[in-house]
Formats: C-alpha cells, sequence, structure tokens
C-alpha cells in the first residue's frame, strides 16, 4: 500500500524527526516531505501522526501494540521513580545545586546562593 519512500519516512518521523530534520537527511525539499505525508494520509484516510504511527507499527512492523503500550507504561514509571527520586535528593540537599541543571529539570533554577528553586 505505501511505498518504501513512505515507509521509511514514516519510521523517521516516529522515532523524532522533525519534517525538516527528515528532509534534510533525506535529500528532499521540506514541500517534498510534507507532499508525501499528505499522501500518507490520504491513503491510510487518517488524519492524525498518531494513527499513522499505529498502522506503521501494526502492519509494517508487525507489533502487538497492547503489549507496546504494557512496555511503555512500564518504562514510563521507571523513569518517574528516577526523576522522583533525584528530585527527593536535591530537594534534600543531598546533590550539589549544579545537578539541576545537568538533569534539565523543569522550573528549576539556582539563585545567587546556589540553593535550587522551583517556579
Amino acid at each position: 500500500m505505501l511505498s518504501q519512500t513512505e515507509q521509511k519516512l514514516i519510521e523517521l518521523r516516529l522515532v523524532g524527526y522533525s519534517r525538516k530534520e527528515i528532509a534534510y537527511k533525506t535529500f528532499r525539499s521540506e514541500l517534498t516531505v510534507k507532499t508525501h505525508f499528505q499522501n500518507i494520509h490520504k491513503k491510510l484516510r487518517i488524519n492524525e501522526e498518531v494513527q499513522m504511527f499505529t498502522w506503521y507499527l501494526k502492519e509494517i512492523k508487525g507489533i502487538d501494540l497492547k503489549k507496546l503500550i504494557q512496555v511503555v507504561l512500564a518504562i514510563s514509571m521507571f523513569i518517574m521513580i528516577e526523576v522522583m527520586a533525584n528530585y527527593e535528593a536535591l530537594r534534600t540537599k543531598n546533590v550539589k545545586a549544579k545537578t539541576a541543571k545537568t538533569m534539565k529539570i523543569p522550573g528549576a533554577k539556582r539563585s545567587k546562593s546556589f540553593k535550587l528553586k522551583y517556579a
């Protein structure tokens, strides 16, 4: 149903490349990439990228989406636990303030006294 080029573009989009990055990576113009995605949407009769990703994973890659959701939820829980542990360490000042910058915690800022403040 979809060409190899279209499948490759979906795969690149799925792993996080923007359409502009896809154009650069595949040596195409941004307009060509946009047109490819419009054609994909028409062929699959879909309106949103999530539907495109779901179709691609199920039909092309043969991935059981229920199992995929379970894995994603498990990974999300692990990440949340790690973030909470790091937040608690920062809150109790067991970690240097500059760690917040490296961890890129949203809303964390260093004041002149190097104490963390949260917006």
